[in-house]
């Protein structure tokens, strides 16, 4: 395949990967209206998941025998993904999904924090200026003038949380055994404690695995198969055509697409206040993405 054939490929597989991450609030969102638990949402979705990316691995014949050491990482990993799936998907219960986006989307910018505070990276000036400017976006995202309808603070805080989380293990993707490993096996082992927790706290709730009828079916197999396995495949196929820096400005489309596709499916109303701060938060992590392409963490299917 010729280079301009490559770019344009890595180009579309970026975008049906944005496309799959943007769509996931909105979705998951109309999944909750219809009935289904978070509880139930998550176990259908990750159980797929899991079927979907092993069954991968085994058609394309990866090896997945790693060290002891390297399965207890990447299960870690799934620790911490544990978090950032289940606040996540608890803020959409109070907030829009396009605002939840945002907010999750920080992650980029805690990373940064993170690692300038543990001396992984030095505090220099144009990271500074992106944490700054992604700061005043989130002030202008959740703060309310007197007269305005507040966003609800649970949302606000789950989203955060899910953010932290992400920021969390981003920093865990860069350990030497994860950047040596291939992300789809990456990803299918730390999938595996996701799925578990997710059965375990469904069945503990007294909440069904599977859907009820049939457009909770749709709801969690979009979730499933679309924001989740074929968004993942897609962005590990991305990078290797157009490489890791430009298949990773996604970080700026996701919360775009989220935006619409709130608007669109579920009828949200986002102010021109908090449009004003998801730009900010938007800009902020695009220049972040350009200034240092060599340290960009790159999105996963969550």
């Amino acid at each position: 395949m010729g280079f301009h054939n490559e770019k344009k490929l890595g180009l579309v597989l970026v975008l049906i990967t944005s496309f799959g991450y943007g769509t996931m609030p909105a979705m998951a969102q109309r999944a909750l209206q219809s009935g289904m638990s978070v509880e139930t949402i998550l176990a259908f979705r990750f159980i797929v998941a899991i079927i979907l990316i092993w069954m991968y691995v085994l058609f394309q014949k990866i090896s997945v025998k790693l060290p002891l050491k390297d399965v207890a990482y990447f299960l870690f990993l799934g620790v911490l993904m544990i978090g950032a799936s289940t606040f996540m998907y608890e803020s959409y219960k109070y907030i829009p999904g396009a605002i939840a986006a945002l907010l999750v989307m920080l992650y980029v910018v805690l990373v940064v924090i993170i690692e300038i505070a543990i001396g992984r990276d030095k505090p220099r000036l144009n990271k500074i200026g992106c944490v700054l400017l992604a700061t005043l976006g989130l002030v202008a995202v959740v703060w309310t003038p007197e007269g305005y309808t507040a966003l609800h603070p649970l949302g606000i805080l789950f989203g955060c949380l899910a953010g932290l989380c992400y920021a969390l293990y981003a920093i865990g993707l860069g350990g030497k055994g994860t950047r040596a490993t291939k992300p789809e096996i990456v990803t299918a082992y730390w999938l595996l404690p996701v799925g578990l927790f997710a059965v375990v706290r469904c069945l503990a709730n007294q909440q069904p695995l599977l859907p009820s009828n049939f457009d909770q079916l749709g709801y969690a197999l979009y979730l499933a198969i679309v924001s989740t396995f074929i968004a993942g495949i897609c962005f590990v196929k991305a990078v290797k055509y157009i490489g890791s820096g430009n298949a990773s400005l996604i970080n700026t489309t996701e919360p775009l697409i989220a935006y619409v596709a709130g608007i669109l499916l579920m009828g949200d109303v986002i102010s021109l206040k908090s449009t004003f701060g998801g730009i900010l938060i938007i800009v902020a992590i695009f220049w972040l993405n350009l200034v240092d392409k060599k340290n960009i963490i790159e999105p996963s299917p969550l």
